[in-house]
């Protein structure tokens, strides 16, 4: 009698394992990613060489997680695509560019200063936060330098998702590419 008992009970616990092993999902669990939406615009504005600095760029940047963590922009990079001229021409048409952090309560801050350099203009060392459903707004400030020639439309853009970098990792959606500037 005690046989037939531990029968069905090994029966029951075999049924039990496979059951758990076809169950089990394959392989590591994935952590989830937030997700940065980002919005960028440029707005056409005359600068005169060597003249006042304009808004030339704004990003804005939303954390569209709604239980995540809070991300942190370390760098990021534009790229220059102003037309015509060589690569250091292109370059040397823009004065010294500042990254500023738009606050409506107390107001612009400016957070760093870079030039461009093999049509590359590179912002690193930043520490911006987005907690989930925060929103940074980023402007590039700049105007034509003593170089630039007349009639020289400045234009940069945010090249990919990977200039944008994050920490933790995060997915990036949304336009990096505003239509150029045109008066």
């Amino acid at each position: 009698m005690k046989n037939l008992l531990r029968r069905p009970r090994s029966a029951l616990a075999i049924a039990l394992l496979i059951g758990l092993v076809l169950w089990a999902p394959s392989g590591p669990a994935q952590a989830a990613v937030d997700n940065i939406q980002v919005t960028t615009s440029q707005s056409p504005v005359a600068v005169v060489p060597a003249g006042s600095s304009v808004d030339l760029y704004r990003l804005q940047l939303l954390n569209t997680t709604a239980l995540g963590a809070v991300d942190t922009l370390k760098a990021v990079t534009f790229e220059n695509r102003t037309a015509g001229g060589t690569a250091a021409q292109k370059d040397a048409s823009f004065s010294a560019l500042t990254l500023v952090l738009e606050n409506r309560t107390t107001g612009s801050t400016p957070i760093d200063t870079a030039s461009f350099s093999a049509g590359l203009l590179r912002f690193s060392g930043l520490r911006i936060t987005l907690a989930p459903g925060d929103t940074v707004i980023l402007h590039v400030i700049s105007g034509a330098s003593a170089a630039a020639h007349d009639g020289d439309a400045l234009d940069l853009r945010v090249p990919n998702t990977s200039s944008l970098i994050f920490s933790p990792s995060v997915s990036i959606t949304g336009n990096l590419d505003p239509p150029a500037p045109s008066l």
